[in-house]
């Protein structure tokens, strides 16, 4: 299980890495720009969080702890995600708060179900699915016309993420311990691969957009 896990960890993490430094150099000229610097430290955490699943674990106390943590940077990726579609709706949002809003609904979720067996991956979802629904909602919501398009497409891969979370986590919930947990871990690495590569190119499309409307945007 710990190979299939690294293999699987080792592939998203090297695409993320490619797809942070891709953002990071493609949305350079607007980095300024609030949405732009939540997304691409976004991509940089995720990636980070997931490269930690190359480190093995020697005994049951230190993974879960490597656990903890690990997934504990994937939530800090999750929660720029959302914050970056507050600020591109032009939302302020205090920032330390609401990037660490998913890290701890996941550590106090994971405390309470981690003696169970599905209690890891459950507490995953249960802090990812919230934040990244209700930031592909808000990418739904009194767009200006001419992003009303690319705005749609976008918050439907982020509806895409949030709905397989939001699935997971239910199914972990009422079937507990007849699931396969093996399966739907797997799937978690094998969804986020196309959906968050899908996400990024989406994310970059919408922000040229954006500012080829405020062009004067690109020259602060």
């Amino acid at each position: 299980m710990a190979f299939i896990y690294q293999t699987l960890g080792a592939a998203l993490a090297l695409a993320l890495l490619g797809v942070a430094a891709w953002m990071t150099v493609t949305l350079r000229p607007w980095r300024a720009h609030p949405a732009v610097k939540a997304w691409v430290a976004s991509y940089w955490w995720t990636a980070l969080g997931i490269l930690l699943y190359l480190i093995p674990a020697r005994t049951e106390a230190g993974l879960f702890r490597l656990t903890a943590f690990r997934n504990s940077l994937l939530m800090l990726g999750a929660g720029l995600l959302w914050i970056g579609s507050l600020r591109f709706r032009g939302l302020r949002v205090p920032v330390v708060p609401a990037v660490f809003a998913p890290v701890v609904l996941y550590l106090a979720t994971l405390f309470v179900l981690s003696p169970h067996p599905p209690g890891r991956p459950l507490a995953f979802s249960l802090g990812c699915a919230p934040f990244v629904l209700h930031g592909a909602f808000m990418l739904l919501r009194e767009l200006p016309p001419t992003l009303r398009r690319m705005g749609r497409f976008t918050a439907s891969v982020m509806l895409v993420h949030g709905l397989f979370h939001a699935f997971r986590a239910c199914l972990l919930a009422i079937l507990w311990d007849k699931v396969d947990l093996l399966l739907w871990v797997s799937l978690g690495f094998l969804e986020a691969f196309p959906v968050l590569v899908t996400l990024a190119v989406a994310q970059w499309m919408l922000v040229e957009q954006r500012m080829e409307m405020r062009p004067e945007a690109s020259s602060r």
